[in-house]
């Protein structure tokens, strides 16, 4: 069986990072994991972590210690970081991205919407660091994802690996993971699901997949430590139970049409992030049990309550 994994986002690496761990004492048998890392902050700390812990895993594997020991029997490759900005060499700000300037002259009443839709503030500032907390941003940057037309990178690659599988007769088991209260999981996971199962239609062999997806609730919290910074656009914890329900009440539909299985997981106490972080390399939080209960999510499934079922879809509600 062939099992791929999508990690979007910050909490997505770091449910990655778990699933490398529980692989590293053998839950996971001798199947192979494939991973793809999917984040517009390419040197986000937390990503980081999780390509390091990657790195050791992939060399301990190699010193075939797993025909000696009952742990490290997984394979796991990874496909390279995929970028919603990868191919774009213009400025990564919102404005630029959709060519604001151009939008207001050509076409006033887009323009005006834009206006409407996003501040200042928010079509100017810099998302090499991410969405910035704001799913707005994000959505709006994922919208112009198209499936079809990234075939030469990591997308086409996993497309053609899964089409393998299933004219081999195996069926590949897909899962993404990611916050649902943030800006790049809150805004990359539905869309990057519907692109996949979109695709798969296309390919004729969505029926032969099995796809499913964990949106992770909140369960950290911080207080932003900004100083002097001209920084305006950034996450807010106290936003994150309003992201949450807005969210939840357009993918409590749109979600079930696309995936599967869908899972549901948070705390009802947000634990304190040491240090907040804008982005980058110096957002690197610290391992929650959470994450732990993300990667176990992948491998268990059949154990948890589900509070909605149908002959078709499941979907299952996990906390503490």
């Amino acid at each position: 069986m062939s099992i791929y994994i999508i990690g979007i986002g910050g909490t997505g690496a770091k449910s990655i990072e778990g699933i490398i761990q529980i692989a590293s004492i053998g839950l996971f048998g001798e199947e192979t994991l494939n991973l793809l890392f999917v984040d517009a902050d390419e040197t986000n700390g937390n990503l980081s972590r999780a390509l390091t812990s990657l790195e050791i895993y992939q060399k301990c594997y190699g010193l075939d210690i797993k025909d000696r020991h009952p742990w490290m029997q997984t394979k796991i490759e990874s496909l390279p970081l995929w970028s919603p900005f990868a191919n774009n060499s213009i400025n990564k700000n919102l404005g630029s991205f959709f060519q604001y300037n151009i939008l207001k002259e050509d076409e006033p009443a887009l323009g005006n919407l834009f206006d409407v839709l996003y501040t200042q503030e928010e079509r100017e500032a810099n998302l090499d660091v991410g969405f910035r907390g704001r799913p707005a941003i994000g959505a709006a940057v994922m919208s112009q994802v198209k499936l079809d037309t990234l075939d030469g990178d990591s997308w086409g690659t996993l497309m053609g690996k899964i089409q393998k599988d299933t004219g081999g007769g195996t069926r590949p088991k897909v899962f993404l993971c990611g916050s649902i209260f943030g800006g790049t999981g809150a805004s990359g996971l539905p869309t990057i699901g519907r692109l996949i199962h979109n695709k798969l239609e296309a390919l004729k062999v969505r029926e032969k997949v099995d796809l499913g997806c964990l949106f992770v609730l909140p369960y950290f919290g911080f207080t932003p430590e900004l100083g002097d910074s001209s920084e305006k656009v950034y996450a807010r914890s106290e936003q994150f139970l309003l992201n949450t329900e807005a969210a939840l009440r357009y993918y409590g539909s749109q979600a079930q049409e696309t995936f599967d299985t869908v899972y549901l997981l948070g705390n009802q106490q947000l634990s304190p992030v040491k240090k907040f972080s804008v982005g980058k390399n110096t957002q690197r939080n610290d391992p929650h049990f959470i994450e732990l209960y993300a990667a176990l999510a992948r491998i268990s499934h059949k154990r948890k309550k589900s509070f909605i079922k149908s002959k078709t879809k499941e979907v299952y509600l996990i906390h503490k």
